[in-house]
């Protein structure tokens, strides 16, 4: 294991690598499905346009880095039930919690207006 600061990695790392859309953090509760329909509460981390995190108190074995992401949130009055497809592309350990970058496969439209109205609620407007 090795450390590398932001700017160093930017520098070094492929464009692929490097996360390009703002996060905004969330803490919404989400039901997390493998393909063998196994389902975990885990608790979002944050959201981008492309991505989303999640961590559990304890590590998951998933069958398979795709996986089913559902969870609900209130924004102005406007109730979003979100259910979308992510692919797991990274995992690792803070602050004794296990956390799962993830990114958005094809993201719905639904989603997208979610990401956009908490950035837009919580005063982030990129």
């Amino acid at each position: 294991m090795y450390f590398v600061s932001t700017k160093e990695f930017n520098q070094y790392s492929r464009p692929g690598e490097r996360r390009i859309h703002r996060r905004t953090e969330n803490s919404r509760i989400a039901q997390v499905s493998d393909m063998t329909f196994t389902t975990v509460e885990v608790i979002v981390h944050d959201i981008s346009d492309t991505g989303i995190s999640f961590y559990t108190d304890e590590p998951v074995s998933f069958s398979s880095d795709i996986i089913s992401v559902k969870f609900a949130d209130n924004i102005n009055g406007e109730r979003f039930s979100i259910s979308t497809t992510a692919k797991i592309v990274r995992n690792y350990i803070e602050q004794g919690k296990r956390f799962y970058g993830c990114l958005i496969v094809d993201p719905p439209m639904d989603y997208q207006l979610y990401v956009f109205m908490h950035k837009v609620n919580s005063g982030h407007h990129n």
